[in-house]
């Protein structure tokens, strides 16, 4: 899998992955943005994942 899209709101950050998926998460998650946004850091499976309203 390879991330095709990133994007940001006031709350939430998403991604759309290169199936077509589109995954949010929201920005309360991460103290801090790092350069590097991988993909394995969207999928913490300690908590929900939130899919984007398209």
């Amino acid at each position: 899998m390879k991330i095709s899209k990133v994007w940001f709101d006031e709350t939430n950050r998403y991604l759309v992955l290169d199936s077509g998926h589109t995954i949010g998460n929201p920005l309360a998650w991460f103290k801090r943005l790092d350069e590097d946004l991988s993909l394995e850091s969207f999928f913490d499976f300690k908590r929900e994942l939130h899919y984007a309203k398209i």
